[in-house]
């Protein structure tokens, strides 16, 4: 007698390797929303507080006279 084997091995593979990227997909996105949530929520405290400089300009992306 032969040991029967898994039957769906290469469907399995590919399950858990998409379920693996969807996982990574979504805690790169949770990353970069708490990201920007943190840097606009920074913006509005120096805001209300009568900051003069909330926002840094980036002067290379300024056109060139």
């Amino acid at each position: 007698m032969s040991k029967p084997g898994p039957r769906h091995s290469g469907s399995n593979r590919r399950q858990i390797l998409g379920a693996g990227l969807a996982v990574v997909i979504l805690l790169v996105l949770g990353i970069w929303v708490f990201s920007r949530l943190d840097a606009t929520q920074k913006a509005q405290a120096c805001m209300e507080s009568a900051g003069r400089r909330c926002a840094a300009i980036e002067v290379d992306s300024l056109p060139k006279r």
